[in-house]
């Protein structure tokens, strides 16, 4: 009698035991945003020299994020040994239910998912750093994501084009979209038809000129909302900047304020590497980019004292929590940004992710 209840009390443990460690990733809830990453593809030639360092910088950021938000890798099928530790090229891992295999084409996931608050929308992508045909085969294989997971998008744009790179918002009720909008919709849509569907994406918008047309930036580098009153911006022209300041107190009023953050390092660095604007903003957090702590940047002039003092100016001027990420030279060499690279979706459609990852972990 003794052996068989000694047995079944083991058995009791290993099972709380093991309930233990089950704690899942990801969980439902109605206050929680969810950040999706996509991995770069392992066949892919675009990214094959930073492949490594790039997943192990996605591996990182997620578990950072994992800390406050519902947080998801999209993979390939040969991908995604790299991200659940089949592989031993990289020494971290994800849990299962933070993994959805799929085949999304592109690792700036935000430029081409659906996006807006007052309707989340899904807008026709193109953009000028990719000829037409391999920006609608991204296009199209987030439709197929869409389409094969069941996320709710309230609307399908058939006309217009927006890339997200054109566009940054406060997740609430502002957003400034760059002319380059108008320009690329030219022959398209007239101006007032492209502001209704502007305004029913979002609650507010203004249309801006960009104020780096021509350089290495792009729009949603050098400005970002810091929480629903402050935006950021990096360096920029003075009469660029007292343009924008101009416009956006017009269209706002007091309820907008703008403050400027420096350069981290080199004015003329490679891709988007010091410039601290690209920001990922939720609901209480700010996950702000900072590039002292990684050796390759010391010799352009990065310090982490420089990555502190960004760091301070954010919290004092905004009541969310400022959450510093160490990007690699590897990843804002090539212009990649956290703002690119992080889709950040709410409501159904993020249960619908986080769903369907968690159902996909049971499998295993």
């Amino acid at each position: 009698m003794m052996p068989r209840l000694l047995i079944i009390c083991q058995l009791l443990v290993g099972f709380i035991l093991a309930l233990a460690h089950a704690t899942p990733f990801n969980v439902v809830h109605p206050n929680r945003t969810l950040i999706v990453l996509s991995a770069p593809s392992v066949w892919d030639d675009n990214y094959r020299e930073d492949f490594l360092e790039i997943i192990a910088f996605q591996i990182e950021l997620a578990k950072t994020i994992h800390e406050h938000e519902n947080v998801v890798i999209i993979a390939d099928k040969h991908t995604m040994p790299y991200l659940d530790g089949r592989s031993a090229r990289v020494k971290k891992r994800l849990p299962y239910d933070a993994l959805i295999e799929a085949n999304v084409y592109d690792v700036n996931i935000n430029d081409f998912a659906p996006i807006g608050f007052k309707q989340l929308t899904k807008f026709i992508y193109r953009t000028d750093n990719l000829a037409d045909m391999a920006s609608s085969q991204i296009d199209k294989s987030m439709t197929r994501f869409l389409n094969d997971h069941r996320v709710k998008v309230d609307k399908r744009e058939q006309d217009m084009v927006l890339s997200g790179e054109d566009v940054i918002h406060n997740g609430v009720n502002k957003a400034l979209v760059s002319d380059n909008v108008i320009l690329r919709n030219a022959g398209r849509l007239p101006d007032w038809a492209m502001m209704i569907k502007l305004l029913n994406a979002f609650k507010k918008v203004l249309v801006v000129e960009n104020p780096l047309n021509g350089t290495r930036l792009r729009f949603d580098d050098v400005m970002g909302f810091i929480d629903e009153q402050i935006l950021a911006v990096s360096p920029i022209e003075a009469d660029v900047r007292e343009r924008l300041e101009t416009a956006v107190k017009k269209k706002f009023r007091s309820d907008l304020s703008l403050i400027d953050l420096p350069l981290g390092g080199a004015p003329n660095d490679a891709g988007n590497c010091g410039i601290y604007t690209s920001v990922i903003s939720t609901n209480k957090y700010v996950y702000v980019p900072v590039f002292g702590s990684d050796p390759s940047n010391w010799k352009f002039g990065y310090s982490t004292m420089t990555d502190r003092m960004v760091v301070h100016l954010l919290e004092a001027n905004s009541r969310r929590k400022i959450i510093p990420v160490n990007i690699p030279r590897a990843l804002c060499r090539r212009g990649l940004s956290l703002r690119s690279i992080a889709w950040s979706v709410r409501g159904y459609a993020a249960d619908n992710i986080v769903n369907h990852a968690r159902q996909t972990a049971l499998r295993h």
